[in-house]
């Protein structure tokens, strides 16, 4: 599953070998709004707006750093971002974006992070009362040059990493708050370079890279518990005239990636919030590349495993994907439409340790749609895959992988009323359980 975050403008706080132990709280509505309106732009255009609850970053130049205790709490008041472009001739590499979160906690220094045994070195929550909304719209809109056009919204981001050492940490998260991420692209052309446009809601992420020397069996704790994550592309009248356009709505509970653990490590994850709904939604418009829509409970990957990884995901929410292409649509280049839900999504390079529980539990709904009707694609091919899946796994070596699902995964696709002059592919699956030794 395709991951892309983005960063957020933070302070910095410089220190070497003292423990950290920070308390944020935001109790008021955090709005950001940017609206350009009848420019235009030679030599590209960036424009980035965010909305975050509480941020904290954290440099450490040299030594040890150790992290103990910090806390993050959102209460019940929206956080929201909005960029919004219209009827503006755009020439250059050019990016548009916003973000929304609620806590964003990243530990950066350029050696060894370490922790205190004592708790979790950082507890994010957020609560149910105040949604979080990203919306980025562009409107009668000329671009000339590559374009990224995207909406992250994010209860909790935990990001940790290291130059030259290893890294230590025990994150704890708890979302109840509602993530929504919106991108709408209507009667805008992209010429001249290609389009990337991502909407993208998240309930929690954690992000550590590189060697993990974290001695604890709960590493890693997310809770998806209240409201659910959406995600939407609405694109209309747009021309999309050269090649390599990418178009993702991602909704997604619980996120984990993951480096590579050198002794003992645990990560849970529990998605039992409203669900996550990914929707591309495509009409009256000249296009080709890759649109795909993708919703899933909870994903965790390692770069490697070792035999004293702990693996648990459970997933109780349903997961819904929706891939709708309604005409006229013409593709000047060859197309790729997918949908997939997934309950759990595992990868890694060795089997966790087996430790008395099922790996992947999966209970809710999991659906997968795609609808593609008056697509005239004269010489040109195309492909729709549609996929729903309890519970996926990839990894390098078998043995002592368990998982179970309960759910009922759905996929379903119809293509009606279009011409493929260069070939169609279809691909429908439905899938309880899924492991793959590669």
């Amino acid at each position: 599953m395709r991951r892309i975050l983005l960063a957020a403008t933070a302070m910095t706080l410089i220190g070497g070998g003292a423990a950290l132990a920070d308390s944020q709280t935001d109790n008021a509505p955090v709005v950001a709004t940017t609206t350009t309106h009848g420019v235009t732009v030679a030599g590209g255009l960036q424009s980035q707006t965010q909305g975050v609850g509480n941020v904290l970053t954290v440099s450490a130049p040299v030594g040890t750093f150790t992290t103990a205790g910090d806390t993050q709490t959102v209460g019940a008041n929206p956080i929201s971002a909005t960029s919004t472009l219209r009827n503006s001739t755009v020439s250059g590499i050019s990016s548009v974006s916003s973000l929304a979160e609620g806590n964003d906690m990243e530990v950066n220094p350029t050696n060894t992070i370490s922790y205190s045994n004592g708790g979790p070195s950082s507890t994010q929550t957020t609560d149910h009362g105040g949604p979080i909304t990203a919306a980025t719209r562009v409107k009668h809109v000329e671009f000339t040059g590559d374009t990224t056009v995207s909406a992250a919204a994010i209860g909790n981001n935990y990001a940790a990493s290291s130059q030259s050492g290893t890294v230590g940490f025990w994150a704890s998260q708890g979302n109840d708050a509602a993530e929504t991420a919106t991108v709408v692209l209507h009667n805008t052309n992209v010429a001249g370079g290609a389009l990337s446009s991502v909407a993208q809601a998240v309930g929690n992420s954690v992000s550590a890279g590189g060697l993990l020397n974290t001695a604890n069996y709960n590493a890693v704790s997310q809770e998806n518990r209240y409201a659910g994550q959406t995600a939407t592309q609405n694109l209309s009248g747009d021309n999309l005239l050269s090649t390599g356009n990418t178009v993702l709505a991602s909704a997604e509970g619980n996120v984990a990636s993951l480096g590579q653990p050198s002794s003992l490590f645990g990560a849970s994850q529990d998605n039992a919030a409203g669900g996550e709904t990914a929707t591309v939604n495509l009409q009256n418009a000249t296009v080709n590349g890759d649109f795909s829509a993708q919703a899933a409970g909870n994903v965790l990957s390692f770069d490697a495993t070792n035999g004293s990884t702990i693996v648990e995901q459970n997933d109780r929410a349903p997961s819904t994907s929706n891939m709708n292409v309604s005409g006229p649509v013409v593709l000047n280049a060859s197309a790729t439409f997918g949908s997939l839900a997934v309950g759990n999504q595992f990868s890694g390079t060795l089997s966790p340790l087996v430790n008395g529980v099922p790996d992947q539990q999966s209970s809710a709904a999991i659906d997968a749609n795609s609808s593609i009707s008056g697509v005239q694609a004269q010489g040109f091919g195309a492909a729709v895959n549609t996929t729903a899946a309890g519970n996926l796994a990839s990894l390098t070596t078998p043995g002592g992988f368990s998982q179970v699902n309960t759910g009922a995964p759905t996929a379903i696709a119809s293509i009606s009323g279009s011409s493929f002059g260069g070939g169609l592919t279809v691909a429908t699956a439905a899938l309880g359980n899924s492991i793959s030794i590669k």
